[in-house]
């Protein structure tokens, strides 16, 4: 950690000419203002139009793509992330411009009025993605009145009245050393690594990082439609917010049971298998936990033609039936943990994904307890895992009355048919 409160991760790899860094900022669009709903997002766009010493988004792209690099930023839920990938010896320009996004970006206000089309026109695209209405319809379920239930890419009516104030604002609460990791891997050594971070990242006096803590808020609501003349039924079946899906180190046991728990049911075996392969019901369907600081999700996603829909939902919650009273095999966890390995050890394949990864954990950090790699995690925390553990937590995951589901598609009419299915 640097004196200003910056923590800092290098992972050498001599193998290869490319370094792949990234700059995490936790905060993300959790912390977003209700009237100022897609804050974080819009910032993360604004950062490529001009720093103090780069004024225009041409030379601060010239910095990175000149020299054949690449760049790009995200937001979600709880970060705002800077990443790129470039050749070695291009890596001081690389810290140059992301330090100067970072800490001095300038927020013109002729800049925020353009920027605000493309951001509206990305919520645009996403209310026409009927399976990205579906996800953000259960996380409404899931989460009730807790900030996760709101849209990472804000409301369009917000994101016509936020103002430079609200990014200067935001910047000032989050932008600061103590609550940023950048992390470096690729082939160059951790002593130019750390002595470029002196020369970029030495401003700033030091500040503890930003505290993410909500009491989870579940809705009421177990069932919500969202009426679309679309050809297939989009539909979510999950559980509502729960406090030991997360990234806190007590629950971490049960959070990864629940995690492979899910790989045994949406990978390639159990739904693919029922739903896809036996009965062509669907093209897709998958499993997944959403992990966040102080609560997660566990659900199945899938689409089809409403009637195959309905079938696919009764095969669906009939197979959670299943696994509550019979269980699973040793040689269903097996492969669950393998194809979790394999994940991890493709990770470490890139420089730019063994960046990510590692900025990842060391955020996370205060959370798992001190820092370890990716595949050194796994060894020690994965594996352990039993089937004993994932059927400990199988009732609160799968157990009928704990389950929500969000449809969007041609379904009013056949709504209550629906709702019946994950009733009964």
């Amino acid at each position: 950690m640097m004196s200003n409160g910056l923590w800092v991760v290098v992972k050498e790899m001599p193998h290869t000419p490319l370094v792949g860094a990234s700059l995490h900022i936790k905060g993300g669009s959790r912390v977003d203002s209700p009237n100022a709903s897609g804050l974080a997002h819009f910032l993360e766009h604004v950062f490529f139009k001009g720093t103090e010493k780069y004024p225009t988004h041409e030379a601060l792209d010239d910095l990175i793509e000149a020299d054949g690099g690449r760049w790009n930023a995200a937001t979600s839920h709880e970060r705002i992330l800077c990443f790129t990938s470039v050749f070695c010896e291009s890596l001081e320009k690389a810290f140059d411009a992301i330090s100067q996004m970072a800490f001095c970006p300038l927020f013109r206000q002729e800049d925020i009025d353009v920027e605000r089309g493309p951001v509206i026109e990305e919520i645009n695209q996403k209310l026409d993605a009927p399976d990205e209405c579906a996800d953000e319809l259960y996380q409404k379920i899931a989460w009730g009145g807790h900030p996760l239930s709101r849209s990472i890419l804000g409301l369009k009516e917000s994101i016509g009245t936020i103002t430079r104030g609200d990014f200067l604002e935001y910047h000032k609460n989050y932008f600061y050393p103590g609550n940023m990791v950048l992390s470096i891997a690729g082939g160059i050594s951790a002593e130019k690594v750390f002595a470029l971070c002196s020369k970029y990242f030495y401003e700033g006096k030091f500040m503890p990082r930003t505290e993410l803590s909500s009491t989870i808020l579940n809705s009421e609501e177990r069932f919500m439609v969202e009426d679309r003349n679309t050809s297939q039924t989009n539909a979510i079946v999950g559980t509502k917010a729960i406090n030991w899906i997360s990234h806190k180190k007590e629950t971490l046991k049960n959070t990864l049971a629940a995690s492979l728990l899910f790989n045994v049911l949406g990978g390639s075996t159990r739904l693919f298998k029922k739903v896809r392969a036996d009965r062509g019901l669907v093209y897709t369907i998958y499993s997944h936990t959403d992990i966040c600081f102080d609560g997660g999700t566990a659900y199945t996603y899938f689409a089809a033609e409403p009637e195959k829909a309905k079938m696919a939902l009764k095969i669906t919650l009939d197979e959670y039936d299943n696994v509550l009273k019979n269980g699973i095999t040793e040689d269903e966890l097996k492969r669950a943990k393998l194809a979790g390995r394999r994940c991890y050890a493709e990770v470490g394949e890139s420089s730019l994904n063994t960046a990510l990864a590692l900025g990842s954990f060391e955020l996370n950090k205060d959370e798992f307890g001190e820092f370890i790699e990716p595949l050194d995690f796994f060894d020690s925390c994965v594996e352990p895992i039993t089937v004993d553990d994932l059927m400990s937590v199988a009732p609160a995951l799968l157990g009928r009355t704990n389950l929500c589901l969000a449809l969007v598609g041609k379904v009013d009419c056949c709504a209550e048919e629906f709702e019946q299915i994950l009733l009964s």
